[in-house]
């Protein structure tokens, strides 16, 4: 039993790190180019689109991609929304905190789980 319960913990702890995956430069690209396109704007030239990458790297893509759809519905000029925009909506604030909390519960369970087969 506390062997398959470890099991389910290191399963999820590789869901949790997988999902955490950061988006490609090339992703990140595609993302500015498609918000670009929406707002019938253009996009940065190279060193402009090479600071959205900076800045925008550390997020996961499906993250990234929660954060256009939530500018799309709210930004209202016809100018593409610098990279700070993205990382002030709720997905991106959040996303680094969940993941975190998410392995601290993984390894608490395990913490847990380890006090339990002491007492066997």
């Amino acid at each position: 039993m506390v062997g398959k319960a470890y099991q389910v913990l290191d399963q999820l702890e590789a869901k949790c790190l997988a999902a955490d995956t950061p988006a490609t430069p090339r992703q990140i690209i595609e993302m500015i180019n498609l918000t670009a396109k929406t707002f019938q704007v253009e996009i940065p030239e190279e060193d402009g689109l090479a600071m959205y990458v900076l800045l925008l790297e550390h997020l996961p893509y499906p993250i990234l991609m929660d954060a256009m759809k939530i500018i799309m519905r709210k930004h209202t000029y016809r100018v593409l929304p610098l990279p700070g925009e993205f990382l002030q909506t709720e997905p991106a604030q959040l996303w680094n905190s969940n993941v975190q909390w998410m392995l601290a519960i993984i390894k608490h369970g395990r913490i847990k789980l380890q006090q339990t087969g002491e007492r066997k």
